[in-house]
């Protein structure tokens, strides 16, 4: 039950993001409220007014980008820590996230103009340092040996015999087990050195502003930091 490298190469999840359509104009104030509202739905489940009005969408509609995001750090996640993705685990590891990125923090700066019309949005991050101390403080082949010895489980013969059912059931407390490990060290949450990171606006052929991808990546790699890139 080692820990896997991270290979995901939009990162750990990407936004499904609408663009903004230039028709009638965009202002700088547009662009702060786009990115910032982006930012905002896909990790914290928040839909500020302006965003909704700027983007003509529904906090139903705005809310499908949370959910998305949440299912994409869940599959990540899941395979980060050597957990078989079940449905019932899945749906554990996903209100696990929702009170994870609700310890997200970040500052959305007033966006700029460039001089080709595209837009630039600085957006300051404190990565969080809670999978960094997840790593420093849990060994994975551990916790599945001690689930495995709970249980009476002591040879890979023994988990060979098992039906899929049986072996399912070992492996959903091998999951609950990690999940408590990473819910319980929430309350002591840390963060690094603030970051800054710039998400520009393009405006593509068929005249709608769209976050550069590459951008969103390095955002979503300073949230949650995995791997201690930011630590001091």
């Amino acid at each position: 039950m080692k820990i896997s490298k991270r290979i995901a190469v939009l990162g750990a999840a990407a936004v499904l993001t609408a663009g903004l359509a230039a028709c009638g104009g965009v202002t700088k104030d547009d662009a702060t409220v786009y990115v910032k509202g982006q930012i905002d739905s896909t990790y914290l489940g928040q839909y500020n007014e302006d965003y909704l009005k700027l983007m003509d969408m529904t906090e139903a509609e705005a809310a499908e980008d949370y959910e998305w995001n949440l299912g994409a750090e869940a599959d990540w996640f899941m395979d980060f820590a050597s957990i078989y993705p079940s449905d019932e685990t899945k749906e554990k590891v996903v209100e696990l996230y929702k009170e994870i990125y609700a310890k997200c923090k970040y500052t959305v700066q007033p966006a700029s103009k460039l001089d080709n019309g595209n837009f630039a949005v600085e957006v300051l991050v404190e990565p969080m340092d809670l999978m960094v101390q997840f790593q420093n403080t849990a060994d994975l082949d551990t916790v599945w040996t001690e689930v495995t010895a709970s249980e009476g489980i002591t040879s890979d013969e023994q988990i060979n015999a098992m039906s899929d059912a049986e072996y399912e059931a070992l492996e959903a407390r091998y999951a609950d087990k990690v999940i408590a490990l990473v819910r319980g060290l929430l309350p002591d949450v840390g963060y690094e050195t603030e970051q800054s990171c710039i998400i520009q606006l393009k405006l593509n052929d068929e005249n709608v502003y769209e976050m550069v991808g590459t951008d969103w990546q390095n955002l979503d790699g300073m949230m949650i930091d995995y791997y201690g890139s930011y630590a001091q």
